[in-house]
């Protein structure tokens, strides 16, 4: 652990962030795999999530402890979605982050060497200036029930492979 001088919110921030991607894939993880787990290896993965849950609650602690000024909007930095409408400006600079942060992640990705990945950076390379590193894209589905869903994409510009 860094000395508490070291221990900035903008390193707080981003483990909020990365707390989060973890969550979201966590949640897909426990759906798949009781698919394929007996229930008491499904007991022992619900353990140590839950002790993840834990560790989460004990690093807000410590931010709050570190920085016992932040408003009541901090409490969202290591909770809620990064796929739901921002609730507050904390919780809008987080999802930010964590998008970031998957976009980075999903740069080196299999799904790059597909073709559906390529019509989508051909799609995006109308909105891509050259000396932008990234893009920000706005969608809305239309779901077969007729109902839409809107989601934000964050595009970082790939890096050209040698």
């Amino acid at each position: 652990m860094l000395k508490k001088s070291e221990r900035t919110l903008d390193l707080y921030m981003r483990a909020g962030a990365e707390m989060r991607l973890f969550k979201e894939a966590r949640a897909r993880l426990v759906v798949d795999v009781s698919k394929v787990l007996s229930a008491s290896d499904q007991d022992v993965l619900m353990r140590a999530l839950d002790k993840v849950d834990k560790i989460c609650s004990r690093t807000e602690e410590n931010m709050f402890s570190d920085y016992p000024s932040l408003s009541n909007q901090y409490i969202d930095v290591f909770y809620g979605s990064i796929s739901m409408k921002p609730r507050n400006d904390v919780d809008a600079e987080v999802i930010d982050m964590a998008k970031d942060i998957a976009a980075q992640m999903g740069a080196k990705c299999v799904w790059k060497d597909t073709r559906e990945y390529q019509r989508v950076l051909e799609i995006l390379s109308d909105y891509w200036e050259p000396d932008e590193e990234r893009v920000e894209v706005e969608m809305r589905f239309l779901k077969n029930n007729g109902e839409t869903q809107e989601k934000r994409i964050v595009w970082v510009r790939p890096q050209k492979e040698d």
